[in-house]
């Protein structure tokens, strides 16, 4: 853009070096506090428990959040309505893995971002029944972190592959009880 003062071309004014470098450190701090609920996700083990990754809201998500899934309408949640979802979807999975039927394992990499406050992730988990049906889910997330806490999620690119893992395809643990 090119500003005219007294028929005189001006260029466009340059934002003060400090306001880059706080642009820099406000990239740099984001990208390290989603790196963190990342790793921190990474290294949680879902068959244990899942009260770690519902601990993990408390400490890196603010109070009220912007949640959108797909295309669908941006909602604002309160974090205990957030931890009720996730618990929701992470139950299951919990008790699937600790009783043996399932192995999960997850991975996430780092997609660079153009915004200093937006760090984006894609994700990928993989079910794996002991007779070898496979089901995998992958998404893409989009956080928006300011003053240290995830504001704002978008979670998009959804896909689902393989068919969906059935009680017939578990090998639960015997718990010690024999017919009669």
């Amino acid at each position: 853009m090119v500003h005219r003062a007294r028929g005189r071309t001006r260029s466009p004014t340059r934002l003060p070096v400090l306001e880059d470098a706080e642009m820099i450190d406000n990239y740099e701090k984001s990208r390290k506090q989603d790196k963190a609920l990342n790793d921190a996700i990474l290294q949680s083990d879902i068959s244990l428990d899942f009260l770690p990754f519902i601990g993990l809201c408390g400490r890196y998500y603010a109070d009220e959040v912007d949640l959108t899934v797909d295309t669908g309408p941006r909602r604002t949640i309160a974090r205990d309505t957030l931890e009720g979802m996730l618990m929701d979807f992470l139950f299951p999975i919990h008790l699937i893995s600790e009783m043996g039927g399932v192995r999960v394992s997850v991975e996430a990499s780092h997609i660079p971002s153009d915004s200093s406050n937006e760090q984006h992730s894609s994700w990928f988990v993989e079910l794996l029944a002991k007779n070898g049906t496979r089901h995998t889910i992958s998404w893409k997330t989009m956080r928006t972190w300011i003053e240290g806490k995830v504001v704002a999620e978008w979670i998009h690119d959804q896909s689902h592959e393989g068919p969906v893992i059935q009680y017939s395809d578990l090998e639960l643990t015997d718990f010690g009880f024999s017919g009669s």
